[in-house]
């Protein structure tokens, strides 16, 4: 044990001796201009300036810039520059340094405006966008308004020009836009991949009629019902005529005492006994849904759902729209921790058994 102990200490020694070593290195000084930003520092030691985003080098990263410090000035959060450069996030940028600035947190000069970019360290030229006239497009439609801009003659959507009539474009809601000759899907979603798909995609062409917004992803255009959200990117739905309409959530309407789910008509569903029980999950007197789809043999009287994906009735236990086979349902629960569901017997993770 004592040997143990001593190795223990030798190696808290050397962790330790290496973070203070890392320390005094890498050790942010004063900030150049902590009004204006909380990421640009005098380096303690070394004649330098710092990027440490937000001061916080030991999680978000620490770069030493190629800088002179005597002149160095701080622009925004992000921005920086010396007598001779433009730096974004500690890098040096190519773009115009004499006519260089930050207009409304959107950086510019004379002849471009330019994008964050993700991917790398260098900012991008946004294509024919006009320095003198490009601002942000704040209709207070929704909240993704920071995503939206536009200039005299033309509207971006994430630093993309958008193809559409400028003279007649409008945002309907958080999804939906048209022009006066088609209408379009506002995307804004994230993959199961963890991939974010943005855009704004024409759909089909504009019907005529009186545009009203219901919520933040249906609108009628007419006696036309639209939507986007993200389960389903666009639907368009003709009626002869709307008598009633009432919302239940966003993803939820009824027409005409019609059940509308994610803009998919569902005619049989009872709406005077129908119940919103979850995201995916809705019933009525006789029947039971899972996104969208009907779950067989399920008991409407006695069902409840468990998580996302698993549910269960007086008899049985589903994963999504599968009955689990032998399994006791009353027995049944499921653990947000473990990702596994157990009647005590039988253990189920995705829903497939999980063999011991």
């Amino acid at each position: 044990m004592k040997i143990i102990s001593i190795v223990l200490i030798v190696i808290l020694l050397i962790f330790g001796g290496f973070w203070m070593v890392r320390y005094y290195i890498i050790r942010l000084g004063k900030e150049v201009d902590k009004t204006v930003s909380k990421s640009y520092y005098f380096h303690a030691i070394k004649k330098k300036i710092v990027y440490a985003p937000m001061g916080n080098w030991f999680e978000l990263g620490y770069t030493e810039l190629e800088a002179d410090p005597t002149s160095f000035k701080t622009l925004a959060e992000e921005f920086g520059k010396d007598d001779h450069s433009i730096f974004w996030k500690g890098v040096k940028q190519p773009v115009d340094f004499a006519s260089f600035y930050i207009d409304d947190n959107i950086p510019k000069d004379n002849q471009h405006v330019y994008a964050r970019n993700s991917t790398n360290d260098l900012l991008t030229i946004i294509t024919s966008a006009d320095p003198r006239t490009y601002k942000r497009f704040d209709t207070g439609v929704d909240n993704w308004d920071r995503y939206w801009f536009r200039d005299y003659q033309h509207y971006f959507y994430e630093g993309t020009k958008l193809e559409v009539d400028y003279q007649s474009f409008k945002r309907i809601n958080n999804t939906l836009a048209v022009d006066t000759n088609f209408v379009y899907a506002i995307i804004h979603s994230h993959t199961e991949s963890g991939i974010t798909n943005r855009g704004v995609v024409k759909k089909v062409a504009r019907v005529t009629g009186v545009i009203k917004a219901i919520n933040s992803s249906y609108a009628l255009i007419g006696n036309t019902l639209i939507i986007s959200n993200w389960k389903n990117e666009f639907n368009s739905i003709a009626f002869d005529k709307i008598e009633s309409l009432a919302v239940l959530d966003e993803r939820n309407i009824l027409i005409n005492k019609i059940l509308i789910h994610d803009g998919k008509i569902f005619p049989d569903v009872d709406v005077e006994s129908l119940v919103i029980l979850d995201r995916d999950y809705f019933k009525d007197k006789t029947s039971v849904y899972y996104d969208d789809q009907l779950i067989p043999n399920a008991q409407a009287s006695s069902f409840e759902f468990l998580s996302d994906d698993y549910s269960r009735d007086s008899e049985n236990v589903f994963f999504k729209t599968t009955r689990l086979p032998d399994v006791v349902a009353k027995d049944f629960k499921y653990s947000f921790a473990t990702k596994l569901g157990t009647d005590g017997r039988n253990t189920f993770r995705d829903g497939k058994l999980v063999i011991p």
